[in-house]
């Protein structure tokens, strides 16, 4: 009985052939492997922002300049690209949880104004408007699906998308002369 436990536990042999990718792998770049997770939200933010807004596929409706993000604000944001800085925020949400709906996200991008006062705060959704617009723009990109199961995910070539801006991030390409 000994001897045939021996056998299921022995380790097997390594095929010759096996970890050799041979002529199947790509070329190194010199650049290390970088995901959403590794980057600050702050700068990863700001730069999806500015890439979305220098690629020139994206332009925010003709409202944006009028609407608030939410009831409880008394104006609209400062910021006149403050469009792209929401789709990228969406974008980053929708990459860290996967199957986010706008329910979701209305409660994520609301507010809690944290008054210590006589009243206590009150938490409040941010306008629905706003983020299932860039969500159906992120989603005309090919950079996020619906998910079957509700809510959206992030499609392969969104997270490539994505990846390749955090890389950016940690290690700028090294520029041509």
């Amino acid at each position: 009985e000994q001897a045939r436990l021996e056998t299921f536990i022995m380790p097997r042999k390594a095929h010759p052939k096996a970890g050799s990718a041979k002529g199947k792998s790509k070329p190194p770049t010199g650049r290390k492997a970088a995901v959403v997770k590794d980057v600050d939200a702050h700068r990863f933010i700001q730069s999806l922002a500015e890439n979305f807004k220098a690629s020139g596929n994206y332009s925010p409706p003709d409202y944006v300049t009028y609407i608030k993000t939410g009831f409880q604000r008394e104006l609209g944001p400062q910021d006149p690209d403050w469009f792209y800085t929401r789709m990228a925020a969406v974008a980053r949400r929708v990459y860290l949880r996967p199957g986010t709906g706008v329910g979701s996200l209305r409660k994520v991008f609301g507010q809690a104004n944290y008054r210590r006062h006589v009243c206590f705060s009150h938490n409040s959704k941010a306008s629905g408007g706003n983020i299932r617009k860039s969500l159906t723009f992120l989603q005309d990109a090919g950079l996020v699906q619906t998910d079957k199961e509700g809510g959206r995910t992030v499609t392969a070539a969104g997270r490539k998308a994505l990846d390749l801006v955090a890389q950016d991030i940690l290690e700028p390409k090294p520029k041509s002369k």
